[in-house]
């Protein structure tokens, strides 16, 4: 899986697990196995505040951007 980070001015913090095709922000688990080849999950539909774009596979990896908070300064 290819997680990037986004920097975006927000409380709070985010923690991030990677396992295979399962990530976990903050706790809640997100299982993209299922996810085929060349395939896309619209950010929208997976309920994720935490992610700042849709996820795709491509050659064989997860992609996908999450929010990077940054506390004012």
């Amino acid at each position: 899986m290819k997680v990037t980070r986004t920097p975006q001015r927000r409380d709070g913090s985010l923690t991030i697990t990677v396992c295979g095709d399962i990530v976990t922000l903050n706790g809640e688990f997100f299982d993209f196995s299922e996810l085929c080849e060349g395939g896309r999950i619209r950010q929208e539909d997976t309920g994720c505040d935490w992610l700042a774009s849709d996820v795709t596979r491509v050659g064989g990896e997860n992609y996908l951007t999450v929010i990077d908070p940054q506390a004012a300064g």
